[in-house]
């Protein structure tokens, strides 16, 4: 991995699945400089033909290949000059899951999948009123079948604690990322390998060994920050809302020294932090 070269956090998920929100919120949060990065973007900068390409003139149907694997290519040129990056993205089909494993092989890829549950993402579907009807529904059926993921992250939660959450499992992400392993190969077995964190407004210590328990004690494993896996190989991450607080104290040497002590722990504990 060549260190000259932009970190990528790439956001996978349904339209208005809260991605933007989220990159925004991430942005605000990092402690490198990053560039939030997505279609929606280019959209907007209306470098497209629009009045054209909605007369007819120009078929969308014939630009939309070119302009996916455009927007594919520019991901590798701009972190290559060394920009971070988040990029949201709706990762469609197997080829491009598969091209983008392939343009994104030298790079610091940490690939994320944002969760939507389908009433919530029709209801914010029909809020935003600029998306085609019933898009949100295909994302859904079928834009994470495709991925295996390092991190994944529910935007029903609040914002500021997925934020928290996610910061942590980046900074202590690992090489070769989830990404890179991603290929035709892994797609049979991916619904397995989903890694997802628990987090609740009165998980005290009580409740956090008792899921501790339920999960290691019955043929799980162990492993850092919180982390655990059950019995069938499903990692998760048991977050208090006491360590939330702690790693986002608006004092910046009191979240160092929370964030510190946590990644000293297996399971975490609370009177520690």
């Amino acid at each position: 991995m060549n260190q000259a070269f932009g970190k990528i956090i790439l956001l996978n998920g349904a339209s208005s699945s809260g991605k933007s929100t989220l990159s925004s919120a991430l942005q605000a949060n990092l402690d490198e400089a990053f560039w939030h990065y997505s279609i929606d973007h280019l959209l907007g900068s209306d470098i497209l033909p629009r009045k054209r390409i909605d007369s007819g003139e120009f078929p969308w149907a014939n630009l939309r290949p070119a302009f996916f694997e455009g927007f594919h290519r520019s991901i590798p040129s701009l972190a290559a000059s060394g920009n971070n990056l988040i990029v949201e993205h709706i990762v469609e089909t197997k080829e491009w899951m598969e091209r983008l494993k392939d343009l994104l092989a030298p790079f610091d890829v940490f690939f994320v999948g944002v969760h939507c549950p389908l009433p919530e993402l029709e209801r914010r579907e029909r809020q935003r009123g600029d998306r085609r009807a019933g898009e949100a529904r295909q994302d859904y059926e079928t834009t994470h079948a495709l991925c295996h993921y390092d991190f994944e992250i529910d935007t029903t939660r609040d914002t500021a604690e997925s934020v928290a959450v996610l910061l942590a499992a980046w900074r202590k992400r690992r090489s070769p990322s989830a990404h890179t392993l991603c290929g035709p190969e892994r797609w049979p077995d991916v619904q397995a390998q989903r890694s997802l964190f628990f987090s609740g407004g009165d998980c005290d210590q009580a409740e956090t060994d008792r899921l501790w328990s339920a999960l290691v004690g019955h043929g799980g494993q162990e492993s850092a920050c919180g982390w655990c896996k059950d019995k069938w190989g499903l990692s998760w991450q048991i977050t208090p809302r006491a360590l939330i607080a702690a790693i986002t104290d608006p004092d910046p040497a009191a979240a160092k020294r929370a964030f510190e002590a946590m990644m000293e722990m297996t399971k975490i504990d609370i009177a520690v932090i």
